[in-house]
């Protein structure tokens, strides 16, 4: 996880630095960063995206290319200084070549050079800040215990997306852009290339991405609720709470601790708001290409993250209407907007014209969008039957017989209730204090109205109160019976995000209302101390939120064996037989056989029948302990995780209907096959003792090595005794 930190800082904010310090030498640390941040993405994001087009990208050409466009771009955007340092960088090459100059002498004063500037950075960092900074990364360090406990304990994905997007980004690094059809790549983009350019594998990247980009959410979320909030400590507090307090639901949550798109382009929402209002505050063009790059970023990465970008931007438009108007922004709006779209689609509308089709979840978020693809979703009729049940209960005259059927407004809050409770809050009262919450930040921002003591706070405060009513009317779109733009899970996780902001309002009316002055003071030590005061309750009142759920589709022994593996072995002089999920761990290095193609070959064995692998090396995966809840999403504590039966001779002896998906022999029927494929090794290891080891072994899996003469490759066809030919009875 650290050396991913590293790769990033350096690949991202260190190049950009570089490349574009001219522009902002002038700005404060933060907004420096925040613009790293924005233009090392859009950059890095578009430079992959070239070189793989053009079918040339490897590490060699890509480090190139970073480090020639890094210092073109910075000798166009300041010449003399560029001319400059290459005077000096050639007076001291060539005072070192005459010997004028001693080599430990330029290093050690290169050293001090560098402490120095670390010092400078630390001070404008932590000046007047310390007590801040020291709150606010114990609150980023508890997020990575959280969100990445699942990972360390267990080593392999988390959840299926994880393995989707791995395969797209070894495709990527292998050479093809689009493997399943035309997609957002601008997340996978980043992950190929801290891959390429520092030579990791990708699963090692992919297994700490996701709190990387967790890490990176939570500083952007405090960096835009402190442009926000006029309140000390307030947006702390308001994180703290967010991280901590277990009242959403865990679809609101849980996604963090995956590397996956959607929660990575989370961290351009607070910039792209923030661009957007300095530039109607003060019309510069440069905050104006910021605001366009973070929305061209939304397109690229994830096509939900738009929708919840572009309501952002309405929501800013409404409240800045005026000002747009008298200013005559509209059309320069407009204008950055669709360029930003341009910016952005033109890769993918290049991967159509190359012939390629649409990658299938694109489909699936048309018909998420047409309300077509949970219309008919059974899944939770009972909790609705329940909640039904309540209401008819509550409403029923008990001098009546007969129930009467439920009118629009019942029906209405049977379904709001229903997806407020599964995807975003554990009760529907608290919705009802978060509307509350809305409604006091409305009052509070428009007293300028009254008072006249307008401040672009106000305004700020505002705009994200009209959001958070959108993203409610997002969420409760399915329970109005209106068009659904997006399912109310992912609209969840964006009101999550921004519930912090609410969650400190009460302190910024505090503060603004009675903060003059000493009281300014008070009312900051009265939020502070609010913060551990706040945490003991939690804590002690059992309010802390649980670890969340992690889906359990590899064993653990199954991914240390595939690093293991790639770490020890040449590339390609191996297979690895076992089920569907370590292709995208080992694609580019070696070969995969599936288990069940692998099985099923030999039923109703016969002599003619021939399993051959092509390699020298070739390791069986087997479940001694399937994992007969495949797919199954489960919590810390779950017993069925552990205590799960043996393979028996029983199941082995049963027999596999032939043709279905392999997902489905893994899913339906893994104990049938892994027991099979036990047996198999089991007889397999009585032909070829010398050739055949047990490589790894612990509760769950074992590993078979077996080495083979390539030039006279092993028959793995065997009767093992489940396997011969049976009549149907």
């Amino acid at each position: 996880m650290s050396k991913v930190f590293a790769a990033y800082f350096i690949l991202i904010i260190i190049l950009t630095s570089f490349m574009i310090k001219p522009i902002v030498k002038n700005k404060s640390i933060f907004t420096r960063f925040v613009i790293y941040m924005i233009v090392g993405n859009f950059y890095v994001m578009n430079i992959v995206f070239i070189l793989s087009y053009l079918n040339i990208f490897n590490r060699a050409v890509l480090i190139i290319a970073l480090l020639f466009t890094t210092v073109f771009i910075r000798i166009i955007l300041d010449k003399e200084d560029a001319k400059r340092i290459y005077i000096d960088s050639k007076e001291t090459i060539k005072h070192l070549l005459n010997g004028e100059y001693g080599v430990k002498l330029f290093f050690y004063r290169k050293f001090l050079n560098i402490r120095l500037s670390i010092k400078s950075f630390c001070n404008e960092v932590f000046k007047g800040n310390k007590l801040e900074w020291i709150i606010l990364l114990a609150i980023i360090g508890y997020n990575i215990y959280y969100f990445y406990y699942n990972s360390i304990n267990f080593v392999s994905f988390g959840a299926p997306d994880e393995e989707v997007h791995l395969y797209w980004i070894q495709s990527l690094i292998g050479g093809k852009i689009f493997p399943d059809g035309v997609y957002p790549h601008g997340f996978h983009n980043i992950v190929s290339a801290i891959t390429v350019v520092f030579g990791f594998k990708a699963v090692t990247v992919m297994n700490s991405f996701g709190v990387v980009s967790m890490v990176l959410i939570m500083t952007m979320l405090y960096f835009g609720l402190r442009k926000i909030l006029e309140a000390k400590y307030a947006a702390l507090f308001g994180i703290m709470v967010y991280s901590t307090v277990n009242i959403y639901d865990i679809e609101s949550i849980y996604r963090f601790q995956f590397s996956i798109p959607q929660e990575y382009g989370m961290i351009m929402l607070m910039p792209m708001a923030i661009f957007l209002f300095r530039y109607l505050e003060d019309k510069k063009i440069s905050d104006l290409v910021f605001f366009g790059m973070c929305l061209s970023m939304t397109v690229s990465i994830h096509f939900y993250l738009t929708i919840i970008a572009l309501v952002l931007c309405l929501s800013i438009g409404i409240v800045y209407l005026y000002r747009i108007i008298k200013k005559r922004l509209l059309m320069k709006l407009i204008l950055c907007g669709i360029l930003s779209a341009v910016v952005a689609i033109a890769p993918l509308a290049v991967g159509l014209a190359m012939g390629n089709e649409m990658e299938q979840s694109m489909n699936w978020a048309v018909r998420v969008i047409q309300g077509k693809e949970y219309s008919s979703n059974d899944e939770s009729n009972e909790q609705k039957n329940e909640i039904k049940n309540e209401i008819k209960n509550d409403e029923k005259d008990q001098n009546m017989e007969e129930i009467k059927p439920l009118s629009k407004w019942e029906s209405f809050l049977v379904d709001a209730k229903h997806d407020i409770n599964k995807f975003v809050f554990l009760d529907f009262r608290v919705l009802y204090i978060f509307l509350s919450l809305i409604a006091l930040t409305i009052l509070y921002s428009m007293r300028f109205a009254i008072f006249k003591n307008k401040k672009e706070e106000n305004l700020y405060q505002l705009t994200f109160a009209i959001y958070g009513l959108f993203l409610i009317f997002l969420m409760l779109c399915r329970a109005l019976k209106i068009p659904t733009l997006m399912e109310p899970k992912r609209v969840a996780i964006f009101f999550a995000y921004l519930s912090p902001f609410f969650i400190a309002m009460p302190f910024e009316v505090l503060s603004g209302t009675f903060g003059k002055g000493e009281n300014g003071k008070k009312c900051s030590i009265i939020t502070l101390i609010s913060i551990p005061v706040c945490i003991f309750i939690i804590v002690n009142l059992g309010f802390l939120r649980p670890l969340p759920p992690f889906y359990y589709f590899q064993t653990k022994g199954a991914m240390i064996n595939d690093l293991d593996i790639m770490e020890k072995f040449n590339d390609h002089e191996w297979t690895i037989v076992s089920p569907v999920n370590d292709i995208s761990v080992i694609q580019n290095n070696g070969y995969h056989y599936e288990l069940s193609d692998f099985i099923l070959k030999q039923e109703n064995w016969n002599e003619d029948i021939e399993i051959r692998v092509p390699t020298k090396y070739v390791f069986i995966y087997i479940e001694k302990r399937p994992l007969i809840l495949y797919g199954w999403r489960f919590n810390k504590d779950d017993k069925g995780i552990i205590n799960r039966d043996m393979v028996t001779y029983e199941d082995a002896q049963e027999t596999l209907e032939r043709g279905m998906e392999n997902n489905e022999y893994y899913k339906e029927h893994r104990k049938i096959l892994m027991s099979k494929a036990y047996y198999w090794a089991e007889e397999y290891k009585k032909y070829f003792p010398k050739e055949m080891s047990v490589y790894y072994e612990d509760d769950e899996i074992i590993v078979y090595k077996i080495v083979q003469n390539e030039y006279a490759l092993n028959n793995f066809s065997i009767n093992y005794g489940a396997n011969e030919k049976r009549d149907d009875k």
